[in-house]
């Protein structure tokens, strides 16, 4: 309203039906302009905060399949270690049907 009194430069009469409505719209067409440029500057931050969320999010999941590999690799060494394990075990001298005498 501020900037409608100082356009029209009220006076102590008051001033017109005319002057008010266009000095009205005047500020309208001030705070659409306002609002305007406060939205662009929200939807900017947002879509900088999206991006960067998505980058994350991308490494994440490339962090993720490299963790998902290194488990599965590191499940194969252990059941290879095992098999091994097993195999030693089996190569030991074997028990004959004698054995059970000797304990």
């Amino acid at each position: 309203m501020a900037v409608a009194i100082k356009k029209v430069k009220a006076y102590e009469e008051g001033i017109s039906k005319y002057e008010f409505e266009k000095s009205w719209v005047d500020v309208m067409n001030h705070v659409q302009l306002i609002e305007n440029t406060l939205s662009k500057k929200a939807d900017g931050a947002v879509l900088s905060l999206i991006r960067t969320h998505r980058k994350e999010i991308r490494r994440l999941q490339t962090h993720i399949s490299q963790l998902e590999q290194d488990i599965t690799q590191l499940e194969t060494q252990q059941s290879q270690r095992k098999e091994m394990q097993q195999k030693r075990r089996s190569n030991k001298r074997k028990k004959t049907k004698w054995w059970h005498f000797f304990r």
